[in-house]
């Protein structure tokens, strides 16, 4: 057996730190990574953030994962067998309370919210029950003794120091931050209160982590739907003339500076270990705004690309929506099709149409008899006309809406039709005429 040696040249992408994070932050929506950059700020005393004054849209049911205002410190698995309330009612069938008393606990918790938190007035429960506030007081100090800890508060400030109070922390430093300064936690601002509190970065650093790991939405575990929020990063303007305006929506997130504060230590910093661990902060950040600098940048390239194609929509709706694959629009921006994938799931545009997640434009296409490509959105526009105009005691099937799009030029097979009506949640038609004949004997 004969041993060789043999050089060989190969092409090896390798995705650094900086680099991984880039793509990650692409990939993001605009709700989760006003989330990320808060919690970078924690970490990174260089990072300061301010605004995200931008209304997140909900979608979906309102029983979900609520964000914090100060930012989400933690994330709780939510729980399918179990509701806050049935766990909080079991506790309290427990207990030897006064017939009044219980009663008045139950409307408390039944008027908590998703959060955990009270949604109600004390007054309005005192008026509700005929009773007095004193009393109110305490039967909402009974459910705060109960489990998930931290519920029945009326504020984050309130939540927080009900589970320290529980788990039996006395941490002076920890119990003013919860009570004063959360706004400017979240914020980042732990140099200013190292020194308003006269005590060491270090110091605030761990109080800091202590109260990362509370909850501050004891009722999250037990929620059944989670929430789906939407902040649109991009804004299409349409004029009558047929131009349009496609800009970033700036207030989708939060603006992130980087300490001047922190610079100036940085600069005249003489101990080794202080100074490597500010350079190291000071670059991460600097990076952190690169990018998310560069995500914008792509964002507007790419939504820039999609519009200019989909000219007709900005006149009249989705009904004229183009077919367009991610290859057409890589090819546009000079960019690899992974690239636009990231860049177009979880970002929406808000037009005058509406609210579209970009990935909404990228259509496949059905041919027309002149030649034309016609975008499956557009034939599913048609079939859902078609079904809703039909003779309501002969409903269409789906062969007969095959023969009508074809009539209309639309070269479609009925399997085609089948699966668009599907995806369109529409009945068959012998389920569309016994639905309606039922109703007819209701």
């Amino acid at each position: 057996m004969e041993l060789q040696l043999n050089s060989a040249l190969v092409q090896k992408l390798t995705l650094t730190p900086q680099l991984r994070q880039s793509v990650e932050i692409l990939q993001m929506s605009s709700f989760d990574l006003t989330t990320y950059m808060q919690e970078r700020a924690l970490e990174n005393p260089f990072i300061e953030i301010s605004g995200d004054s931008f209304a997140p849209i909900q979608v979906g049911s309102s029983r979900g994962t609520a964000s914090i205002d100060q930012g989400r410190m933690l994330q709780h698995h939510s729980s399918e067998e179990l509701t806050l309330e049935t766990v909080l009612l079991e506790q309290l069938n427990e207990l030897q309370l006064d017939k009044t008393v219980y009663r008045l606990c139950k409307l408390i918790i039944g008027s908590l919210d998703e959060r955990g938190y009270l949604a109600k007035e004390m007054g309005w429960m005192a008026e509700q029950m005929a009773t007095s506030m004193e009393t109110v007081r305490m039967a909402t100090g009974i459910i705060q003794l109960m489990e998930p800890y931290g519920v029945a508060a009326a504020s984050l400030e309130e939540c927080l120091l009900i589970q320290m109070e529980r788990l039996g922390e006395k941490d002076s430093l920890v119990l003013e931050l919860v009570k004063h300064e959360l706004n400017h936690i979240a914020q980042g601002r732990l140099l200013q209160l190292a020194s308003k509190y006269s005590v060491s970065l270090t110091e605030i650093q761990t109080a800091v982590d202590k109260i990362s790991m509370l909850n501050p939405n004891p009722g999250a575990a037990y929620q059944q739907e989670k929430i789906h929020y939407i902040k649109p990063d991009l804004l299409l303007k349409c004029q009558p003339d047929g131009s349009y305006e496609l800009g970033i929506l700036e207030a989708s997130t939060p603006t992130v500076t980087i300490s001047s504060i922190y610079m100036d230590m940085m600069k005249c910093q003489h101990d080794k270990n202080t100074a490597q661990y500010l350079r190291n902060n000071w670059k991460a950040a600097k990076w952190l705004l690169q990018s998310i600098s560069q995500r914008k940048s792509t964002l507007l390239q790419v939504g820039q690309a999609i519009f200019a194609y989909q000219t007709d929509f900005c006149m009249s709706g989705t009904s004229q929506m183009r077919p367009m694959s991610l290859k057409h629009i890589a090819q546009k921006v000079q960019l690899h099709e992974s690239t636009i994938c990231r860049a177009v799931n979880g970002k929406y545009v808000r037009t005058p149409w509406g609210l579209f997640e970009l990935k909404h434009f990228f259509t496949s296409a059905i041919r027309h008899t002149d030649g034309e490509d016609v975008s499956a959105l557009r034939v599913k526009d048609s079939i859902r006309h078609l079904i809703k105009e039909e003779d309501k005691a002969a409903p269409l099937s789906d062969q007969k809406i095959t023969d009508l799009l074809r009539r209309d030029g639309i070269l479609i097979a009925r399997r085609t039709v089948t699966k668009y009506r599907e995806q369109l949640h529409l009945y068959t038609a012998a389920e569309r005429k016994r639905q309606r004949s039922s109703c007819k004997f209701k």
